[in-house]
């Protein structure tokens, strides 16, 4: 499923390339998120510490 499919749920990051706009906050394989919603070609949410992350919408990720 890609990202831009999700909103409002966590999800586990399956994709090996992420791509995230240059301000953000890395992303990697295995990394869990709460995606909130899609921005353009990311989607933003949160990462486990609770920062706020963006990746990009066609990122495969898989609902927890």
């Amino acid at each position: 499923m890609e990202a831009y499919e999700v909103r409002n749920q966590t999800v586990r990051v399956i994709d090996d390339s992420i791509s995230t706009p240059p301000a953000s906050l890395p992303v990697s394989k295995g990394d869990v998120i709460t995606l909130i919603k899609v921005n353009g070609m990311y989607c933003s949410g949160y990462n486990a510490d609770g920062e706020r992350i963006h990746i990009g919408a066609t990122t495969n990720v898989e609902i927890m």
